[in-house]
């Protein structure tokens, strides 16, 4: 006999106001499901089968003068997320009009196993809001380590950065025999707070700096301003820098850029030598630019601090039932992890989002999700449909569904 996969939905669904997720842990209370949990091909197959057996758990009270243990274990979680505890309610109210003798004591046994299921969801929700509070306050204090983490990054990227401007351009001006680089190319400072401390800095000590936007500038223009610039520079007669922001926007081979390229390529070859200029960018993915522009004899000078990263901070606050994975110190940079099929499924790594910026920070740190005990086994993420698929080529669209008839998209690990 074949076995039959059930797929559980995974989004969270409301019972009495309040929400219960795909991660829910064996402690949770029994609760009464309003609506399928699952959705499949084999649907009527399996509720027949489901059927037969809470009909079968539900003829056992007739007989049992003490039903409490059998109310604990055969009415658990797992069983009332497949809606057990209401159609074992049901059948008991069909046998106790049936069976008058019984009928006394059945509806004794309502009473017990609905106070157990009052009980339960008291019992859960008191210990959720309690969760829901210290994930606060850890979500809080999580924010501020992370906040504090990117300021350590930020002040070492420029102790580096100011450190190598020192040797590789100010302390030329101090040398009889000055020859500054054509190009000094910055990488890994991304944030415009940071670039425009290095520009400060290079004013401080002296150096007359000249900033220069290329997604303020046309197209057709910007090859006369960055000439209209150095040749100012020159008339000046002392050696200057030009900064560029946005660099990239015309220095990325296409048709467009074509002619401005190869301008560019003579002007940064010999800029120095003509004009006393020296051109800055900050560009941490030079790959991606004309391979031309970033000859060693235009850029002679890079200054790398890639390695002092703050984008792979996270980290990870329990939840009720899972994890809230917190990778910025931003408002929204934060998303909710859970085990599949309501928690029982530890193959599975529910990701309670569809914002495809979000996916991809997790997939980026399912190395460290994976440590974390809960989620040591998973193999497969899901999720709803992402917003944006061509960012997540690698999920694909599954037979299985959630409550609310999404569908449920999978990556395998």
């Amino acid at each position: 006999m074949k076995t039959m996969r059930i797929t559980f939905n995974h989004t969270p669904i409301k019972y009495n106001n309040y929400k219960v997720h795909n991660g829910m842990s064996s402690q949770s209370p029994i609760l009464l499901n309003d609506k399928p949990s699952f959705k499949s091909t084999v649907t009527d197959i399996m509720e027949d089968i489901m059927e037969e057996k809470y009909t079968c758990i539900a003829k056992k009270y007739m007989y049992v003068k003490n039903p409490d243990a059998l109310i604990e274990k055969e009415l658990n979680m797992f069983e009332s997320l497949s809606g057990g505890v209401g159609k074992v309610l049901s059948i008991i109210k069909f046998l106790r009009e049936e069976n008058e003798f019984k009928t006394q004591h059945l509806s004794s046994l309502e009473k017990k196993i609905n106070v157990k299921v009052n009980r339960t969801k008291e019992i859960e929700k008191e210990e959720k809001e309690i969760i829901d509070k210290i994930a606060k306050i850890q979500i809080v204090k999580a924010l501020d380590r992370i906040k504090l983490a990117k300021i350590l990054c930020q002040e070492k990227r420029k102790k580096q950065v100011f450190s190598e401007l020192d040797n590789k351009y100010i302390a030329l001006f101090k040398m009889e025999n000055k020859i500054f680089p054509n190009a000094i190319m910055i990488k890994g400072v991304d944030e415009k707070e940071e670039q425009n401390a290095v520009i400060n800095y290079l004013r401080n000590n002296n150096c007359d700096v000249y900033r220069l936007d290329f997604n303020m500038i046309p197209l057709d223009k910007v090859q006369k301003d960055i000439l209209q610039c150095a040749k100012n520079i020159k008339e000046n007669k002392k050696h200057s820098i030009i900064a560029i922001d946005n660099f990239d926007k015309y220095t990325i081979y296409n048709d467009e850029n074509f002619n401005f390229i190869n301008n560019l390529k003579r002007f940064l070859s010999s800029c120095n030598a003509n004009y006393d200029t020296t051109i800055l960018v900050f560009e941490s993915n030079p790959e991606k630019l004309d391979e031309n522009i970033i000859g060693k004899h235009r850029f002679q000078k890079e200054i790398d601090v890639r390695h002092i990263n703050s984008a792979n901070l996270c980290e990870f606050v329990p939840i009720y039932d899972g994890y809230t994975m917190i990778y910025d110190d931003k408002e929204d940079t934060k998303v909710d992890l859970y085990l599949g099929n309501y928690g029982y499924n530890d193959k599975v790594l529910w990701v309670d989002t569809n914002n495809s910026t979000k996916i991809q920070v997790v997939i980026k740190n399912i190395d460290k999700i994976k440590k974390i005990n809960k989620f040591n086994n998973v193999k497969f993420i899901q999720c709803i449909k992402p917003d944006n698929l061509m960012n997540l080529n690698e999920f694909y669209e599954t037979n299985k569904y959630t409550t609310d008839y999404q569908t449920i998209y999978e990556k395998t690990l």
